[in-house]
């Protein structure tokens, strides 16, 4: 709130703390926001960078949402117990998609997709990625198939990682990463990648 303030040209005296409200003090605004899974849902359908970076930043309670580091070290600890891929095939510094110093491997996101799947969560995050043909990043993609995922795009790497329904099989992990000077050649690569996939 102090930052919002100051940005709209309001000076706040004094220090953000955290304390128990005092007896007497006047409520001034009370805010609800809506449901974590809902705000996770937006953001990777929609490929939402400022989410991501948030979400990161508090994922260690302590660090008060000051510290990428903290947040990396405890999603790490997280993700160590979802996938059997050695985390050192994954390498993370930013919440952000959009920071390129993030690195991980093809075997690193397939194997945390499969852990998901054995996870008692599955369902709701499976739900949270974008529907093709319908939704997000992936609404006009793979408009033939039943397909959920998570779509990446920097200057030097085209992702698409996520669930593609298989009669016979059910529910596989695909992962799709592609490297290189791809500056301006991100249509070109989607189209392949959704061949390829179909």
């Amino acid at each position: 709130v102090k930052t919002a303030l100051s940005k709209a040209g309001v000076s706040i005296k004094g220090k953000v703390r955290f304390a128990r409200v005092p007896k007497g003090a006047k409520r001034l605004l009370r805010h609800y926001s809506r449901p974590l899974q809902v705000i996770m849902g937006e953001m990777l359908r929609h490929s939402n960078n400022v989410i991501a970076e948030t979400l990161m930043r508090h994922l260690d309670p302590s660090s008060q949402g000051k510290d990428f580091d903290a947040g990396a070290q405890e999603l790490r600890r997280v993700l160590a117990k979802v996938s059997d891929t050695p985390l050192t095939e994954l390498a993370i510094s930013n919440g952000s998609g959009l920071y390129d110093a993030n690195r991980v491997t093809v075997r690193a996101i397939g194997g945390l997709l499969e852990g998901a799947l054995r996870s008692n969560w599955a369902n709701e995050y499976v739900a949270a990625l974008a529907l093709s043909g319908h939704e997000g990043t992936l609404k006009k993609r793979l408009t033939k198939l039943w397909f959920r995922g998570k779509t990446g795009t920097l200057d030097q790497s085209i992702a698409l990682a996520g669930y593609l329904d298989v009669a016979g099989r059910g529910r596989v992990p695909i992962v799709v990463i592609l490297n290189g000077p791809l500056a301006g050649k991100a249509s070109a690569c989607r189209q392949w990648t959704d061949k390829l996939i179909t």
